[in-house]
């Protein structure tokens, strides 16, 4: 990743990321934490003003990305909540690339937090997946669609952080949920940086009341998109 990480959360509606044990009474939790070629719920982006969809494409996660990687598997996201860990490969959390996405599996610990979420999944109150993750230029294609809205094509990741299992899917605003800088993002679009003059002087501007702007008409797609928006930095 650059200095200008970016990170975000994402989750799936699919039945396919809804985490499950192997059989009756075992212990082992497996699901998968990226679901390949569906498109995501509304997002929305704050620093653009636009509502988008996602998609992330078969070969987007790479066996030499796992192998170079530090992926946490935790319960909600907290990482004070740690169920597995998978370093450079190896450890208690097994990933694995298969067609539909990345699958992951570990054995529960015989921790309190581990025969709690044991007891949550047999109980049906666990019903998906999440993951966190980055990217960096090149890593993603933009695409309007013709209703106006954007398709975020996601062809390759640069960073996974962890695999969750959650209570329900959440479909967060890109500035909600990350680490966000308008730099960064930038960065990932191609756009060039700015140009800062170190001996340049700041300019001192008379400022002078200004009328309240207009309020900001919305979509209903961008509208949906904020009712979504329920994910903070404060989860990273």
């Amino acid at each position: 990743m650059s200095k200008n990480k970016i990170l975000e959360l994402r989750s799936s509606s699919s039945e396919l990321a809804a985490p499950s044990l192997q059989s009756e009474g075992s212990r082992t939790i497996e699901g998968l934490a990226i679901v390949y070629e569906e498109e995501s719920e509304v997002l929305y982006d704050f620093l653009d003003g636009r509502a988008f969809r996602e998609i992330v494409h078969k070969g987007a996660v790479t066996e030499e990305l796992l192998r170079s990687s530090d992926v946490l598997a935790l319960y909600e996201h907290e990482r004070t909540k740690l169920l597995a860990r998978s370093t450079n490969g190896e450890g208690s959390l097994h990933l694995s690339i298969t067609d539909s996405g990345l699958l992951y599996r570990f054995d529960a610990p015989n921790t309190q937090l581990g025969n709690d979420t044991l007891e949550l999944l047999r109980r049906g109150d666990l019903r998906s997946s999440s993951f966190l993750f980055g990217v960096n230029k090149g890593d993603t294609r933009w695409e309007k669609k013709e209703d106006g809205t954007w398709l975020r094509h996601i062809d390759h990741f640069s960073y996974i952080g962890d695999v969750s299992v959650v209570s329900t899917p959440a479909y967060p605003a890109t500035t909600a949920s990350a680490e966000r800088s308008k730099r960064a993002l930038d960065e990932e679009r191609g756009l060039p940086e700015p140009i800062e003059d170190p001996t340049s002087e700041p300019v001192q501007e008379e400022t002078t009341p200004e009328e309240a702007p207009d309020p900001v008409v919305r979509t209903p797609l961008a509208e949906r998109a904020l009712r979504w928006a329920d994910i903070t930095k404060s989860n990273l």
